[in-house]
């Protein structure tokens, strides 16, 4: 049962790469999308890599997303997709708006042509898995937001002070019972409420979205003062794994949201001083 996470499909394996877990391969893709798009958006980024090496950059991209048989990375890459058409609105050059369209709606067209048309075994794999998933899980839309909201069916059954810091993390359970598996929940809301209890679990979750929501505000002043896109584009990446990603079950979730927090905050501090000299992108 526990195999079943690392296939696609019935006899598809699904890759993850040089990590341990599919979500170290998800944030990887992730992040190597939303990095390729931040340079075709960036004129000085593209002068510096050089458009040849953008595009065979691009195309291996798609094909990294493509194969990857995991409906996060399709996940993070509309969330990067959106938070770019988001900066088109915020930003005040009639140039930058057209072109922080115009640039991911032909990298969504590029890349669904290519998925579907190029990796047909792959395309057709991902709709027979996505079919499954509805039948066992319900709504797609649903299941992406209900880890925000899961933790209060456990509010009746978890003590004051909850069961213990990692009480139910992999690491925690296997330290106990010699076996790895969710003594208390998957997700990361859910399972730290019960370790915590609701005092200091609630303090918690407040830190994760006064963070985020400090992040949007910075990023969004960001492309309003000097039209930079990358501060969002990098949120856009992520803030749901800042939000409510398993950064205190997986280890590699944890480096991959503080990394790129850091860089988020040094994109915004980066505009900030081009603010002060009244330059723009």
């Amino acid at each position: 049962e526990d195999g079943f996470v690392f296939q696609v499909i019935d006899g598809i394996v699904r890759t993850t790469g040089t990590f341990t877990f599919t979500a170290g391969y998800a944030l990887y893709a992730g992040s190597i999308f939303a990095l390729t798009l931040s340079c075709w958006l960036r004129s000085d980024l593209t002068k510096l890599i050089g458009k040849k090496i953008l595009i065979l950059s691009s195309a291996a991209c798609i094909v990294l997303i493509s194969v990857s048989g995991s409906r996060t990375v399709f996940f993070m890459a509309s969330l990067i997709i959106l938070s770019v058409f988001f900066s088109a609105l915020v930003v005040k050059n009639i140039k930058n708006k057209s072109k922080f369209i115009l640039i991911p709606l032909i990298a969504f067209i590029l890349s669904g042509l290519l998925f579907v048309f190029g990796f047909t075994g792959a395309f057709n794999a991902m709709l027979e898995r996505q079919a499954d998933a509805v039948v066992a899980e319900g709504s797609t839309i649903e299941r992406a937001f209900s880890s925000l909201y899961m933790f209060t069916d456990a509010i009746y059954r978890t003590p004051i002070l909850g069961y213990g810091i990692g009480y139910g993390t992999n690491g925690g359970t296997t330290n106990d019972t010699g076996s790895s598996f969710f003594r208390l929940a998957e997700d990361e809301w859910t399972r730290t409420y019960l370790e915590l209890g609701p005092l200091f679990s609630i303090g918690y979750f407040s830190l994760r979205i006064l963070l985020v929501t400090y992040l949007a505000l910075r990023a969004s002043e960001a492309a309003r003062s000097v039209d930079d896109p990358l501060p969002l584009l990098l949120l856009g990446f992520i803030g749901i794994t800042l939000l409510n990603g398993q950064i205190t079950n997986q280890g590699t979730v944890n480096a991959y949201a503080w990394f790129f927090c850091g860089r988020c905050l040094a994109t915004i501090n980066s505009a900030k001083r081009l603010a002060r000299k009244g330059h723009r992108q």
